[in-house]
């Protein structure tokens, strides 16, 4: 496509000598205005091509990196139902939870389930919709997606010692994901219709009949929020009954 400054240099090198006068009048300020029309038209079609190539390249670059696709966990990492899996996000979320739980290692927690033979990890979680018309809600992940590096800083995997009561403890998980339960933004453990991250792995050891050992609750008062009682993923993963399998 010509823009139009290059049209009216051409017309101006190759314009006819009964044209050398230069025009005067309304015919001159009709020239002047259809010349700055092009000039304008061309201006606008450089900036919507510019626009969409950045849109393309942007596309381009979400479209390289699938979820799932760069995982922290070890690809010889086995899992079994009722493992708890944690991890360090860098997010904002994550930052404030490490910040108010001075010296924990995570951000998050969720509890391997059985899909059909396969691993998964049911959690809940803000923010991480799988649509755009999706809600902060407990959710379900394959582990390498739970751990993928656009979530997961640092990451490790925890099993209880009673191996019958951690898959007891799966069925809550299910039971939590498959009514969709949303994310419990007042992190109130009194009110089990909502539930976040540690409030689901705490009351589904308690319903299999296997409470985690846990310290006093916390209280946060920050300029923005304040949660009167609450768990950190730290204080799960300090459990007693919970043994370390793998860290990276």
């Amino acid at each position: 496509m010509s823009t139009g400054g290059v049209e009216i240099a051409s017309v101006i090198r190759h314009r006819p000598s009964f044209a050398a006068k230069r025009p005067s009048g309304p015919s001159a300020s009709l020239v002047i205005h259809h010349s700055s029309f092009v000039i304008s038209h061309s201006s606008f079609v450089i900036r919507h091509q510019s626009f969409v190539i950045l849109l393309l390249f942007l596309l381009s670059l979400s479209a390289c990196h699938q979820q799932g696709e760069h995982s922290i966990l070890p690809p010889d990492a086995e899992l079994r139902p009722g493992d708890l899996v944690f991890r360090l996000g860098g997010g904002l979320t994550s930052r404030a939870i490490t910040t108010y739980d001075r010296g924990g290692r995570y951000s998050h927690v969720g509890l391997v389930v059985d899909s059909a033979g396969q691993p998964m990890v049911i959690h809940a979680v803000p923010d991480e919709h799988d649509s755009p018309s999706d809600s902060d809600r407990v959710k379900m992940d394959r582990p390498e997606v739970f751990f993928d590096t656009y979530n997961a800083l640092s990451g490790a995997v925890a099993r209880h010692a009673d191996a019958q009561a951690a898959r007891r403890a799966t069925a809550y998980a299910w039971r939590a994901y498959r009514r969709r339960a949303a994310f419990d933004h007042d992190y109130d453990l009194a009110d089990t219709t909502r539930l976040y991250c540690c409030e689901l792995v705490i009351q589904a050891f308690r319903e299999a009949g296997a409470p985690l050992t846990l310290p006093p609750q916390h209280n946060v008062n920050a300029p923005w929020f304040h949660i009167d009682s609450c768990y950190f993923p730290s204080d799960l993963y300090a459990a007693p009954e919970l043994r370390t399998l793998y860290t990276f």
